[in-house]
């Protein structure tokens, strides 16, 4: 950037003049009060048009920081630089000469203009005397070399932030593509066994191979770890509504009921009015009422009840349940096992639920009770009963299938009649 020559700074000074004049006699804008905001953009308009920089700078800096009316403000303008040309050609040349080498690299106007301070700078070294010229640079190019590394730092971390912006742009660009590929995979294997965002009619019963499970868990499993990637990066996964029915469907026809429950659930969430999800809701709910919370007394089988709950931790490590959990009363009057495990309960519902079963009473009258509830949560136990105060709720995939619930009460009966007067040290009162 370089200083006007002399001529120039004078005509151009003497443009701004008129313009400013003939702004303040213009009909359309005498209309307006005399400090009215179109008078006063447009003024300032004509400083940046008709004063070269940096004389620009300083023009706009006096008008901007001056408490008057648009005129006012002008007449202040024409003052200052009316006062520079009175001092004539020579000091304007001396002045010109040195601000040149000091300007020589600045490109910007912002690099003057971002510091208050700066531009007050040059509006001394422009009418100040020879004798504090000098001073006044070194702290004009202070200023100038505070703003430039001010603005360097900032560039660079605007790049280093666009840089990081496209990088994540571009690892979302890929997770979703990945998806898209899961997602395909995924309806290819649902219309391949027909199942569809449709109604679920009891007798229409799929053909559901075990590996078509374990295909349809493979593919959740890691569309789950892409949402979880997603999430990270600050974006929320869509819901494909027709898609997530066709899965609570399976979900249901393979017997994980909560799981289904759970997916119809999220279908309403986003699309409240949804006859199809509403309706199979309601059928998963029937289902899941007959299943859940089974209980039974046994008597008169004098059961060392901790060798039972026992008994249920090897079902539990037998069916390679994933976490399984034990608890007692500190009088062994209760027993609660817990179980959870991964695979088509957790992957497909996404849930933390767990088996539960709760041993209570005496050895020769207690009573055993298969219900679900939340891992890690404390369950509160009513003394006499087996009643769970936070009540029933839908539980992981495995304790709302059919078979797996038969198959554990098997177990229960039959490890009762094999712990049959384990209790030595019972000694019967009750009456029956």
């Amino acid at each position: 950037m370089r200083l006007p020559s002399w001529s120039e700074f004078n005509e151009k000074l003497l443009l701004f003049e008129k313009k400013a004049a003939a702004l303040q006699q213009n009909e359309k804008i005498a209309k307006f009060k005399e400090n009215h905001p179109t008078l006063n953009k447009a003024i300032q308009s004509a400083i940046t048009l008709a004063i070269p920089p940096p004389f620009s700078i300083v023009a706009g800096n006096i008008y901007n920081s001056f408490d008057g009316t648009p005129k006012e403000k002008s007449n202040e303008v024409m003052n200052y630089f009316n006062y520079l040309k009175n001092k004539g050609e020579k000091h304007y040349e001396e002045v010109a000469t040195k601000l040149d080498a000091v300007l020589v690299n600045v490109q910007d106007l912002k690099q003057i203009s971002a510091k208050e301070e700066t531009v007050e700078n040059l509006k001394d070294i422009l009418i100040s005397s020879s004798s504090k010229i000098d001073q006044k640079l070194v702290e004009l190019q202070m200023g100038i070399t505070e703003i430039n590394t001010n603005v360097t730092e900032i560039k660079e971390s605007q790049e280093v932030i666009l840089k990081g912006q496209e990088s994540m742009q571009n690892d979302i660009d890929v997770i979703k593509q990945q998806l898209v590929i899961l997602i395909g995979k995924e309806q290819q294997t649902l219309q391949q066994i027909h199942i569809e965002p449709k109604i679920i009619k009891e007798k229409e019963v799929p053909e559901i191979t075990q590996e078509i499970v374990t295909q349809i868990e493979q593919i959740r499993e890691e569309k789950e770890d892409l949402h979880e990637k997603l999430e990270e990066l600050g974006q929320k996964p869509e819901v494909d509504v027709n898609l997530t029915i066709s899965e609570a469907n399976f979900d249901y026809h393979v017997g994980n009921f909560d799981g289904a429950s759970a997916l119809y659930d999220k279908v309403l969430e986003v699309d409240p009015e949804n006859e199809i999800a509403k309706k199979n809701k309601e059928l998963t709910v029937g289902k899941l009422d007959k299943l859940l919370g089974k209980q039974k007394t046994f008597k008169n089988k004098n059961v060392d009840l901790k060798m039972l709950a026992g008994k249920m931790e090897q079902f539990f490590s037998k069916n390679k349940f994933k976490d399984i959990l034990l608890e007692e009363d500190s009088g062994k009057k209760w027993f609660i096992v817990k179980a959870r495990k991964g695979g088509i309960g957790s992957t497909l519902a996404g849930t933390r639920k767990a088996i539960h079963i709760l041993i209570q009473g005496k050895p020769e009258r207690f009573k055993v009770e298969m219900t679900t509830g939340e891992w890690g949560k404390n369950m509160a136990i009513a003394t006499g009963t087996a009643l769970l105060t936070w009540g029933v709720s839908a539980g992981i995939g495995m304790a709302a299938n059919a078979k797996f619930r038969g198959d554990l009460w098997k177990h229960i009966e039959k490890s009762v009649e094999e712990l049959f007067d384990t209790e030595k040290s019972s000694k019967s009162t009750a009456k029956y």
